[in-house]
């Protein structure tokens, strides 16, 4: 009895120990993240509206661009480190230089649709999801855009595939018919059928290549894709909002939404919480780390979740930018 207690006890402190998360930005309303190729982090919050800037894994963070007119929904770096922010009714906000410099490109290039999310593709290329405007490319760092399909879609997730820079997913959620998930398999020049008519909310893709997407749509599905989002299964349901999902480098997937953030070793059967029930936005994965950007004013901020059981990481596949 003794011994089994004790087994129990270091299990227990084992886990709680593993749960634990360090909170950063204190008090700012964080809604977007994105990690560049060199392990820094970027955050975007909603009050105040801020954009900021990790270079030592989280710890100490800069202030690259304060009061921005809207609420920074997403952002992203691309391989030559330049910052693009999504900024809804503002446009779009960009940096070549670190954040030292911004320059705003106005909604009017947009189709005068609001700007929901940005991602970087292969070198230069630029992908924008809008408001029920479908999706817009640039092929010379932000130059220049272009509309490239999706009109009526409210597209608030775009990714590019990791293996193959020439296959895009784009994620809508709204009502009626401007919602679902559509792939391209041109880098964005055209664009599938609907292949899962629910709300998408985020993306996330496994070293094998399968996809998982997460929803807004009720009975809150993990869906998952074999054949790069021609066909879904639902694998799990969540009890309310999923906004936002990873994958670590150990396999284990990540979700965040409206009772916080949940975790599955495997392979999306099962869910627990993470010891973190705040409503919560982004979540991505660098190395080690998790990062999640919690959206509540009193409890808000970037919280940091450090797995000491993963060492020796290194890439699965290097793929050429």
């Amino acid at each position: 009895n003794i011994f089994n207690a004790s087994v129990l006890f270091v299990l227990f402190s084992s886990i709680c120990f593993s749960q634990t998360w360090e909170v950063k930005l204190p008090g700012n309303a964080m809604y977007g993240l994105a990690i560049d190729k060199f392990g820094g982090i970027y955050g975007v919050s909603g009050s105040p509206k801020n954009v900021y800037r990790s270079l030592d894994g989280g710890v100490n963070w800069d202030t690259l661009l304060v009061n921005t007119p809207s609420v920074g929904q997403n952002i992203a770096v691309d391989s030559a480190l330049n910052i693009y922010v999504s900024n809804q009714s503002n446009g779009l906000f960009e940096s070549t230089n670190g954040g030292i410099n911004w320059v705003q490109i106005p909604i009017s290039v947009f189709g005068n649709n609001n700007l929901q999310t940005v991602c970087c593709g292969k070198n230069g290329w630029i992908y924008t999801g809008t408001s029920n405007g479908g999706v817009y490319r640039s092929t010379d760092y932000g130059v220049t855009f272009s509309y490239t399909g999706l009109s009526g879609i409210l597209v608030v997730m775009v990714k590019v595939d990791r293996f193959n820079s020439n296959l895009i997913y784009a994620g809508g959620s709204g009502v009626a018919s401007n919602f679902g998930f559509f792939y391209s398999t041109d880098a964005g020049s055209t664009w599938s059928e609907n292949t899962n008519p629910i709300n998408i909310f985020d993306l996330a893709q496994s070293d094998n290549g399968d996809l998982y997407t997460v929803s807004t749509s009720t009975g809150f599905p993990l869906s998952k894709s074999t054949n790069h989002g021609m066909n879904w299964t639902t694998i799990y349901n969540f009890g309310d909002f999923r906004r936002s999902v990873c994958i670590d480098a150990g396999g284990n997937i990540y979700t965040s939404g409206n009772s916080g953030v949940y975790r599955s070793s495997d392979g999306g059967v099962s869910f627990v919480n993470w010891n973190v029930t705040y409503s919560s936005q982004k979540v991505v994965t660098s190395n080690n780390k998790i990062f999640l950007a919690v959206s509540g004013t009193t409890n808000g901020g970037v919280y940091i979740h450090t797995d000491t059981t993963l060492t020796n990481i290194n890439p699965v596949r290097n793929i050429t930018p």
